[in-house]
């Protein structure tokens, strides 16, 4: 396989033409796409808050979460096994690495 960046969305506001326009795959939800490297978090839609943040991180080849909103609970995250990167305050959580 080449080397690259494939990048998959969700977002329940947003159309898949429209996700598509970004240059993402448009996904019904991110267990739809398996063996992620990471995970973004861009937006605090109240849909997200219920991930089940374990089976996401079980599906992940790299249990990488940026959450961009620090919108997840961090002991959450934590429990679930995700290395977590909350942008603008600078943490990056290497102890589930």
């Amino acid at each position: 396989s080449g080397a690259g960046v494939k990048v998959h969305a969700h977002d329940p506001l947003l159309d898949a033409d429209r996700l598509e326009s970004f240059g993402a795959v448009p996904v019904e939800s991110v267990h739809d796409v398996p063996d992620l490297d990471a995970a973004i978090l861009v937006t605090g839609h109240e849909e997200y808050a219920g991930l089940e943040l374990s089976d996401l991180a079980a599906e992940m080849r790299t249990p990488l979460l940026v959450d961009g909103r620090d919108f997840l609970d961090h002991e959450a995250v934590a429990a679930a096994g995700l290395r977590r990167i909350t942008v603008g305050d600078g943490t990056d959580d290497r102890s589930q690495a």
